[in-house]
């Protein structure tokens, strides 16, 4: 009965978490149909990996754990060369991003649950568990204090992100050290992770796991790039190509005028090229550019 509810439950947290991260992001239509597919056809290949069982072999590295790091690591690479999926990525409200945290209490519940059926045994069910359920709690009123007011509560959810990606590694960690028959076993006897190697438990450390991994970097992106960022009514915080006679991107804050204002394509064209413009201005003496903005105005 708990595998029937957990494959319920888990899907629903695995296509809750997607839609919404998709839905907020600015891109075309194609380029939505395009990121879902791609998602779709990773979610099929985890989930076809675990009905072969390859992923209780004690084979070293674990295979589930190349399964995590290689959608970790595909999404961090592509943020890093394509400057718009950076902003795309960045563009996502971090109230949300926080939310979704929430539904990490749904996993580490059943973390737990399994411990007390005896299918999971040692520190690693306990500490994962208690850790996901830890997390997704104070993300509640966590998102709820951003949404008011980011400024204010800076430190705080700083301190939250670096807890819950904290948490993530160290039950990745305790994962493969207690998995039956593997070299570096250590904890767990006969017992210790081998339920999360079969379905619907091994989403947790092959689709779960990552997507969080992945949105608490956004955070710390987020947080990095709204330190120069001091009004409150900053919603948006995004990486634009800018041609300033340097290398690399510059870290430019969009405003709109209310969180529930969305942006369309147009208008956010034009914040960009006024965040492109101001970028290169620091050339131009207040003088110089006095004029010029007298003639915009007109």
């Amino acid at each position: 009965m708990l595998d029937v509810i957990g494959t319920t439950v888990l899907t629903a947290v695995i296509a809750v978490n997607l839609n919404a991260i998709i839905v907020t992001m600015p891109l075309s239509a194609t380029e939505k149909l395009t990121t879902v597919t791609i998602a779709g056809l990773w979610i099929g290949f985890a989930i076809a990996l675990a009905n072969t069982g390859v992923y209780a072999s004690p084979a070293t590295p674990p295979a589930i754990g190349i399964v995590a790091a290689t959608s970790v690591l595909a999404v961090g690479a592509v943020a890093w060369l394509s400057p718009r999926a950076r902003a795309a990525l960045m563009y996502i409200p971090l109230p949300l991003v926080i939310g979704l945290n929430a539904a990490r209490i749904a996993p580490g519940a059943f973390m737990v649950l399994l411990a007390v059926q005896g299918r999971l045994s040692g520190p690693f069910p306990q500490f994962a568990g208690w850790g996901d359920v830890t997390v997704g709690v104070i993300a509640i009123p966590l998102m709820i204090a951003t949404a008011r007011n980011l400024s204010r509560h800076r430190g705080a959810v700083l301190a939250w992100n670096a807890l819950g990606t904290l948490d993530l590694i160290s039950a990745a960690a305790l994962g493969v050290l207690s998995a039956p028959g593997s070299p570096l076993q250590i904890f767990g006897g006969s017992i210790g992770s081998i339920a999360i190697t079969s379905l619907p438990w091994s989403n947790i450390p092959t689709l779960i796991v990552p997507f969080y991994l992945i949105m608490h970097g956004v955070i710390f992106a987020r947080l990095a790039g709204a330190r120069g960022c001091s009004a409150s009514s900053i919603v948006v915080a995004v990486q634009l190509p800018v041609d300033n006679g340097n290398s690399g991107d510059t870290l430019h804050c969009v405003v709109a005028l209310s969180p529930e204002m969305r942006l369309n394509r147009v208008i956010l064209r034009r914040w960009e090229t006024i965040a492109s413009v101001s970028g290169s201005s620091s050339r131009l003496s207040r003088r110089a550019a006095a004029p010029d903005q007298n003639t915009a105005g007109r």
